[in-house]
């Protein structure tokens, strides 16, 4: 007795690409908000470099680092996952 063997293939999840990218361009706003925040310390030490402002900007750039390095990888896997789904669409 023969089993019925299917050679198709799934078909690349375009909605699942598009809501990737949607998560990603949500975390690009939180980056966005992230730098704004530090403008605030970038924009007091600037205007007067003193150590008072030199150790808080120091301060909030090793806090916020970590942060902005998770939010970047999130991006990137989001939006390679993206390309490659919409990339085998296009096959």
């Amino acid at each position: 007795m023969m089993k019925n063997v299917s050679n198709s293939t799934k078909a690349p999840d375009l909605g699942e690409a598009s809501w990737n990218l949607s998560t990603a361009k949500g975390l690009l706003e939180a980056l966005s908000d992230e730098f704004d925040i530090m403008e605030g310390s970038v924009v007091s030490y600037q205007s007067n470099r003193n150590e008072k402002n030199a150790a808080i900007l120091g301060y909030g750039t090793d806090r916020s680092f970590y942060t902005w390095m998770a939010l970047l990888k999130a991006i990137q896997e989001y939006v390679d996952s993206s390309l490659a789904t919409i990339d085998e669409a296009d096959k």
